[in-house]
């Protein structure tokens, strides 16, 4: 049982999670029907494109980023911590103009350059969806600021119920406003609903009395608290970002839209694994406080607790995606698409690692550890790139899994090391994750051996689905039971 010596922090970190699980699932529930109405109402090589160009916009927004959005959190965290509001605006005001003014740059060059992406890269006749696409960057880019602000201020369902209506509004565009099935329409979607979230989001905070001003332009200019804290988070961001879209690009390159399209069907079920990333983001601020605080007692309970908690989760995850990939793809695509299922197997399992590894740096990140976690991301990403350069050729979109998953545990085991070495306390209880671990890698082999050697109707594979799942649980009761004591005792002292 991990000892808390305040509860607060754990009972804001519970509660912030479950609300944005709900949102996350909600999100996911949303994007899969974008994604759905778009892989049944486009060619593969026009859904491929869309998201294909997507990932472009979405690696230079990494680019342009610079570390901001995550070292902004922490700087706004630390302020309303002091109740320093006109701190607080200023942060608001120096991230919002820096973020818009470089996305303004980078859109230029890429427009500039249109030829080539168009002609030698994506290799599309059809250069005015490219066009409306990189308005993205520029709005996305300006909404970093209220996110930023939101997310510091704790409040998960205002910033949850924003981030739905991204995929709602979309939804709303490409169902009644499309009925010619235009990919001009398609993608002016996307820029109009990050418009739309942008919009309510900042209108939210202008009304609890936070805008973006400074006292004098003096005290705007004075902007290098910001880049300090953000020089080393803003690799750790180029290093995850490039290795979440590269996979896409890299395919492109060397595969083809055909295999984007394929990949991106994938993508939006792996969502589902990526629900356990709101634990990162709603930590990030408790923890920023928390450093504050010299509470690192409490810090390394808490990293011990989610680090065995998402171990214990990983297995039958994983024996279960195994068994039901190709099915998921089929009831919420189409039978086309089954060729993605290893791909999704790979991804969906991977996330998992993913979650945890920003769980540790975002941890890291708060307690003055961003260079070494800059250092372990920019490795990590250089290996992506090239495992997917490698992998893809051979392999196609299971090679780019591959590659992507492999990046993803090799920051996760860095990363562990790093926080285990700079956070004395922090602990995991090795003979029980062990206990968990033997019957989850016997579970995930037997299943792997049952995919392969047999071929059983959708029943059948359900009743083995129960079994397996069943069995597991049934071997670690007292591991669940002992995790539900854990947090129902934090929760009752609120």
């Amino acid at each position: 049982m991990i000892k808390i010596h305040s509860n607060n922090h754990l009972i804001i970190l519970f509660k912030g999670s479950i609300i944005s699980l709900f949102g996350t699932g909600c999100l996911g529930v949303l994007n899969y029907f974008v994604r759905r109405e778009l892989a049944l109402s486009l060619s593969l090589v026009d859904f491929g494109f869309i998201y294909s160009v997507m990932s472009l916009c979405n690696i230079f927004l990494a680019y342009l980023d610079m570390g901001l959005g995550q070292s902004a959190t922490i700087l706004i965290s630390r302020a309303l911590a002091n109740k320093l509001r006109s701190l607080t605006n200023r942060y608001y005001l120096q991230i919002f103009t820096i973020k818009l003014l470089c996305a303004l740059i980078v859109f230029v060059i890429l427009g500039s350059t249109y030829k080539f992406w168009m002609i030698d890269f994506f290799k599309h006749s059809d250069a005015t969806p490219f066009f409306i696409l990189l308005s993205l960057i520029i709005i996305q880019a300006a909404g970093t600021a209220p996110n930023a602000l939101v997310t510091a201020l704790k409040k998960f369902g205002l910033l949850n119920f924003g981030q739905i209506l991204v995929p709602l509004t979309i939804l709303v565009i490409i169902l009644f406003f499309n009925p010619l099935h235009n990919i001009k329409i398609y993608a002016l979607a996307f820029p109009i609903a990050a418009l739309v979230m942008f919009a309510f989001l900042f209108t939210a905070m202008a009304c609890k009395g936070y805008l973006p001003k400074a006292r004098s332009f003096k005290e705007f200019l004075k902007i290098g608290e910001i880049f300090h804290l953000s020089k080393w988070i803003a690799i750790s961001t180029l290093g995850l970002t490039t290795m979440y879209y590269m996979d896409s690009l890299m395919l492109t390159w060397l595969d083809g839209l055909k295999a984007v399209g394929l990949y991106n069907v994938a993508l939006p079920i792996m969502q589902i694994a990526q629900s356990l990333m709101v634990i990162p983001a709603v930590f990030l601020p408790i923890v920023a406080g928390m450093w504050t605080e010299r509470k690192e007692q409490d810090i390394a309970a808490i990293c011990g607790f989610i680090s065995e908690i998402t171990i214990y989760l990983l297995w039958p995850i994983a024996f279960s995606i195994i068994l039901l990939a190709k099915y998921l793809i089929i009831l919420l695509f189409s039978a086309k698409f089954t060729d993605a299922a290893p791909a999704l197997m790979i991804l969906f399992t991977g996330n998992i690692l993913f979650s945890l590894a920003n769980f540790y740096m975002g941890t890291l990140n708060a307690g003055k550890f961003a260079k070494l976690v800059a250092i372990s991301i920019a490795i990590a990403a250089v290996v992506n790139i090239f495992l997917n350069y490698i992998l893809i050729p051979y392999l196609s979109i299971t090679g780019a899994a591959i590659a992507t998953a492999s990046s993803y545990l090799f920051i996760t085991v860095f990363l562990f090391i790093i926080l285990k070495k700079n956070l004395k306390a922090f602990s995991i209880d090795k003979i029980k994750i062990l206990k968990f671990s033997f019957p989850g890698t016997i579970c995930v082999l037997i299943t792997l051996f049952f995919d392969f050697a047999w071929h059983f109707n959708l029943l059948y594979i359900l009743g083995y689905f129960i079994l397996i799942n069943l069995i597991y649980f049934s071997i670690t009761f007292k591991t669940v039971f002992g995790y539900y004591k854990t947090a129902r005792s934090i929760l009752k002292k609120e």
